[in-house]
């Protein structure tokens, strides 16, 4: 059994290779689970309904109700890392429904039990590329748009200039979120690195569906665990500047979809890039 293209795997943050329990430890975790290996697919059966990958979900469009005992507003967390996000805003807003994506299946459910531990039944984990699930199972729909909140907390940054285009925050993601957003709605963004900070308030000038507000405001834990993401914590205890910010959906139309440009770089990770390159990566492969 021959593992995918290249082009369909996880990157960095959103997938790491994993081949425990693969049928000839020549497939990832995820080639497992894509192609129905069920040694791995078991191993998250005690998860119960906080952990689903998409080959375990009916066929698009996804179904809120089918994840959530309550139909209540939801938001939505694309990199949820070890889940602390999820945790957190679980157990402040009991009244709100937190759907998290996660593509480092590993990450995603130590996220799942850490949910299932506290049995936090507003906040799911999926885990997969949030490309795929935003161009192929959130579409358009009658009523209601999808979502109140889009958290979007250090994304990997893809720090080689060739390898920009490959970052999760561009306009066609940006048109996604706009679509998905209810008017009101916040989308949010946390990220450690300046010159990803730069660049996002550059491509989210031109979008008209959004208007910028003032900065969250940096708040002084009074615990460990009171951090937004692992990540935050992990940075502040460094001494690192944290760029904040949170745009409001507005009444203006959604810009066109761009489905191609989404999926383009869906599944891309930089151990695909050439050997030769690798010591230019020098950047921090923690999760949130």
């Amino acid at each position: 059994m021959s593992g995918l293209p290249k082009r369909e795997r996880g990157n960095s943050h959103e997938f790491r290779y994993l081949r425990e329990g693969s049928a000839d430890n020549s497939l990832s975790e995820c080639d497992a689970w894509r192609l129905g290996d069920n040694r791995v697919l078991n191993k998250t059966d005690d998860l119960g309904g906080w952990f689903q990958t998409l080959d375990r979900l009916p066929p698009p469009p996804l179904s809120l109700a089918s994840l959530f005992p309550q139909p209540q507003p939801t938001e939505l967390e694309i990199g949820s890392g070890r889940g602390l996000f999820l945790q957190n805003a679980a157990l402040a807003c009991p009244d709100r429904n937190f759907l998290g994506i996660e593509c480092d299946l590993k990450e995603a459910k130590r996220a799942a039990r850490r949910l299932q531990k506290r049995n936090l039944t507003n906040a799911k984990l999926l885990g997969a590329d949030a490309r795929i699930v935003l161009a192929e199972y959130l579409p358009d729909r009658d009523g209601p748009r999808w979502f109140e909140g889009i958290h979007v907390y250090f994304p990997d940054p893809w720090w080689k200039k060739r390898h920009h285009k490959r970052r999760i925050f561009n306009t066609a993601f940006l048109a996604e979120a706009a679509r998905l957003l209810v008017p009101g709605g916040k989308l949010h963004l946390w990220t450690d690195v300046e010159a990803y900070h730069e660049m996002a308030l550059e491509v989210i000038a031109d979008q008209v569906a959004f208007t910028r507000l003032p900065p969250p405001s940096e708040k002084n834990p009074s615990h460990d665990m009171d951090y937004q993401t692992s990540f935050e914590r992990k940075k502040r205890k460094l001494g690192l500047t944290i760029y904040r910010e949170c745009w409001e959906r507005n009444d203006l139309p959604s810009p066109p979809r761009r489905l191609e440009e989404l999926l383009a770089h869906a599944g891309y990770r930089p151990q695909d890039d050439d050997a030769d390159d690798a010591s230019e990566d020098l950047a921090d492969d923690d999760d949130a």
